[in-house]
């Protein structure tokens, strides 16, 4: 298993991944913004859905190694 840093810093966007998005979202509209003064905001959009799916697994992976103790 990765660090779970290792594997939050392999977050990536491709240009190609953000040109389909803002193809799929724009093409039919008819005012649809330029790409290039959205594209920042698409890139964002893209990580925290690739992040969204990797905190899932992140998280039961800090649950496995996690050692709790309850003092009464």
């Amino acid at each position: 298993k990765q660090n779970i840093f290792i594997q939050l810093a392999q977050i990536s966007v491709s240009e190609e991944e953000m040109m389909l998005l803002y193809e799929s979202e724009m093409a039919e509209q008819e005012d649809a913004p330029l790409y290039e003064t959205v594209k920042p905001l698409i890139r964002q959009h893209i990580e925290q859905q690739k992040l969204a799916e990797i905190l899932p697994v992140i998280l039961e992976e800090l649950r496995e190694k996690a050692e709790i103790q309850i003092f009464i």
